[in-house]
């Protein structure tokens, strides 16, 4: 499969290329910044800690600051990934017509350069819930799907990366989509559970007698990628910390349908990308 291929060559060959321009890209972002890598940490927290004032203290419907924190590390990683991936060739019009590599390498370093911002932040936010657990005295300290943290994140980076690929490619043939993006993203975001859970929709949709709204909202692969996080890094023992999706929705099918998906999106816009690539030079 031309995908595999690919994949390896880029692995192989080309893989002092694709950590280059991925250190490049840190160094560029956190170049004049004081703070430096705490940016990544400080901006969802910030985020959270006004979400959790707004829900839990003005609305008065209880949020856990650490549950919405773990959805904005993760949700942080894909939205800065796709926006900087949907600019990438553009904005690489140089570099590109000097030599030839593989195209896809330019939007693969974006994500690479988010992934370690976010691997640093996952480690912060672990430490963060062993002083947590710690000072309230919850046992066990880490839940056992902790050890599922490495195969979740890099089911995450298969989902982003194939996201990535194809706004990139897009993007040079339609200018506007970067717009599109962002649209995009702003409504996803809302619709994703970063600050709800499904618990939430489960109690609408039956309200309003449309049960199937509670199956529908569990396609989503981004609550069902919150909620994998949760599961893994949060305490289950503190009441309302983790919502047990599998009262409406059965586990493993959510997990099977996230991996699904995410590969079938990654399979598909690498493709498209090898597919175009010959036209990307002629049009940037």
């Amino acid at each position: 499969m031309k995908v595999i291929e690919r994949l390896k060559l880029i692995f192989t060959v080309h893989r002092d290329l694709l950590f280059h321009l991925a250190l490049k890209n840190l160094k560029i972002q956190y170049k004049y910044a004081f703070l430096g890598f705490l940016w990544a940490f400080l901006v969802p927290l910030c985020l959270a800690l006004i979400f959790w004032f707004l829900f839990s203290v003005l609305f008065r419907r209880p949020t856990p600051p650490l549950s919405i924190v773990t959805a904005l590390f993760v949700w942080q990683f894909i939205s800065v990934s796709i926006s900087g991936g949907t600019n990438s060739i553009v904005e690489s019009t140089g570099i590109l017509k000097k030599v030839y590599f593989p195209r896809e390498i330019i939007p693969l370093s974006i994500v690479l350069s988010n992934l370690i911002n976010f691997i640093l932040s996952l480690v912060v936010l672990i430490l963060f819930v062993l002083v947590y657990n710690l000072a309230l005295g919850v046992r066990p300290l880490f839940p056992a799907g902790i050890l599922f943290l490495p195969a979740l994140v890099f089911l995450t980076v298969i989902l982003t990366s194939g996201l990535a690929l194809l706004t990139s490619c897009l993007q040079v043939f339609y200018r506007d989509v970067k717009y599109v993006v962002e649209i995009v993203l702003m409504v996803w975001f809302y619709m994703s559970g970063v600050f709800f859970t499904v618990e939430l929709v489960a109690e609408g949709a039956i309200k309003k007698g449309v049960p199937w709204i509670t199956s529908l909202f569990m396609l989503n692969p981004m609550y069902d990628l919150f909620s994998m996080y949760r599961q893994a890094i949060l305490p289950k023992a503190v009441e309302g910390m983790v919502v047990n999706t599998s009262l409406y929705y059965p586990v493993w099918l959510m997990v099977l349908q996230t991996i699904v998906i995410s590969i079938a999106i990654f399979m598909f816009s690498y493709h498209l990308f090898i597919k175009r690539e010959g036209e990307l030079v002629d049009l940037i």
